[in-house]
């Protein structure tokens, strides 16, 4: 599993040759220290993400992302403000590179935290129908699929210090060997399939209203496969795996 993953994040089967994740180089090439081109809905960065040039941020809701104040002192939350701001000003304006970078990233990091959670309500209040869509879903996937479209909905709608063009999400629970349910309509893998589907299928329609689908491209691979002949029970890991490749400019087929 972990050397499978490894080849998929940074896009080198085998010993890697080139730092970071595949996607990270991108990024790296293209976006400085004080852009945020990336959301992960997770708690920790994709390794598809990694580079050291320019910032991710990782969340799981954009409700609930904010900078950590010490809410039992709220009366001077504009003075710390202030003096954290002042402090990643400072560093930014560095002849030392990594302080700089320390420095920019740190006051990007702070407007977003003050910009994205407005995301949330401006999203329930301008999309209740899709909102809803999603809560019909009911699944981890579904919901990590609608912070991705608040984020998309606050760039079209240009909300400022929202600009993040990449976004990552993981879903679990494919690691089965047996009672798979094979083509049962309440089998084990129908159900993980239409969870995939479903929630996939909504966020492309949520992304087609907005009028950004020619603008949406969706990957969603697994870092194993399986094999197609099953055993007594169910089947095992294979050499090989679908990948879909989503979104309205791809030339399907």
């Amino acid at each position: 599993h972990e050397e499978s993953r490894a080849a998929w994040e940074t896009g080198q089967p085998g010993t890697p040759t080139l730092p970071g994740g595949w996607l990270g180089r991108y990024l790296a090439a293209n976006y400085g220290g004080s852009d945020i081109p990336g959301v992960n809905i997770r708690s920790s960065l994709a390794g598809e993400f990694r580079q050291s040039s320019t910032s991710i941020l990782t969340f799981d809701n954009v409700r609930d992302f904010g900078f950590p104040y010490d809410w039992d002192f709220g009366s001077d939350r504009d003075e710390k403000r202030a003096a954290v701001l002042a402090l990643a000003e400072e560093a930014a304006a560095s002849a030392q590179g990594v302080l700089a970078h320390v420095g920019t990233s740190a006051r990007a990091t702070l407007l977003s935290s003050e910009s994205y959670p407005a995301l949330h309500d401006l999203y329930e209040a301008d999309r209740s129908s899709f909102d809803a869509a999603y809560d019909g879903l009911g699944t981890s996937l579904a919901d990590d699929l609608r912070e991705m479209a608040k984020v998309i909905y606050g760039v079209t709608t240009g909300q400022p210090n929202v600009a993040a063009r990449f976004f990552q999400a993981v879903n679990g629970g494919y690691d089965t060997h047996s009672d798979q349910g094979a083509g049962a309509s309440d089998g084990q893998h129908t159900r993980l399939h239409h969870e995939v589907g479903d929630a996939i299928e909504l966020f492309y329609q949520d992304c087609a209203d907005m009028g950004v689908a020619d603008k949406v491209c969706i990957l969603v691979w697994s870092e194993f496969s399986r094999r197609v002949e099953q055993n007594d029970n169910g089947t095992d890991h294979g050499s090989q795996g679908p990948a879909f490749v989503i979104g309205g400019a791809v030339n399907g087929g």
